[in-house]
């Protein structure tokens, strides 16, 4: 059975790891400062040649996506290495804690880092760029919850290779999540991709999520269809790979946790 107390303590625990790390702060100021003086600067420029300023607002609206999606994902990858890299998961996953606690109290860290990363974006953007994001908040609540779901899945099958093989692939960690980006449009519109690309595409939940994205901020439609789609697939994905995490955790009990350490 579910035990809540279980779970705050794996929260507390990783909630300390975050504090206490000033890499971990790091990589939530640097990256996405990063990602949005690029693409925010290279969407400006194109913007004085003519295409205007909302492109340029459709560009930090997809950057600020993208940080989302890829900050859920990496959330259950880095804890997971984090445990492989003290040598504790052994002890950690011979004790009585669920893997549904863990996986809810990943979450629950992931929502609260994403949360201040996407609040140190919408500060940045206003401040240097003058576009104001506090205001799609509500009308793009339900895209930063489908792309939650999504990086999940996606940190979820991360955390399969990472309980099958150990160390040998976490170098496939962090390049893992870049491989959809492409086929998700989140910086440009999917008909742009070649058909094998759009193909691709259309079996993605994120690609309907940023499509929509786009549609609205420039013309402020809301398309139901993309939306139901988004969140069909990415509910999906993500019991699929909650379900693989599942079989390969059981698979590398048998098989001894202590040799991925």
């Amino acid at each position: 059975m579910l035990s809540l107390s279980r779970t705050k303590a794996i929260m507390y625990r990783y909630t300390l790891l975050n504090l206490k790390d000033i890499y971990r702060w790091v990589d939530i100021i640097f990256w996405n400062l990063l990602d949005i003086f690029l693409f925010g600067f290279t969407a400006l420029g194109f913007g004085q040649l003519g295409t205007g300023k909302s492109d340029v607002t459709t560009m930090l609206v997809g950057v600020v996506m993208w940080q989302v999606m890829y900050r859920s994902n990496t959330e259950f990858a880095i804890n997971l290495l984090q445990e492989i890299w003290d040598q504790n998961l052994v002890n950690f996953f011979t004790t009585p804690v669920r893997l549904c606690e863990w996986v809810l109290a990943i979450m629950a860290v992931s929502i609260v880092r994403t949360a201040i990363a996407t609040l140190i974006s919408f500060v940045c953007i206003y401040f240097v760029f003058g576009v104001n994001l506090f205001k799609t908040i509500i009308p793009f609540g339900p895209h930063y919850t489908i792309l939650l779901l999504s990086g999940w899945a996606i940190g979820l099958c991360s955390c399969s290779l990472l309980i099958s093989y150990g160390k040998q692939v976490q170098h496939l960690v962090w390049p893992l999540p870049f491989l959809f980006l492409i086929f998700t449009g989140a910086f440009y519109p999917l008909h742009v991709l070649p058909d094998c690309g759009v193909a691709i595409a259309l079996i993605l939940p994120m690609s309907y999520i940023f499509e929509h994205m786009r549609t609205y901020s420039q013309s402020g439609f809301t398309n139901y269809k993309l939306l139901i789609h988004g969140s069909a697939l990415s509910i999906l994905y993500f019991l699929v790979a909650l379900k693989l995490f599942y079989w390969r955790l059981k698979a590398s009990r048998v098989n001894g946790l202590a040799r991925l350490e």
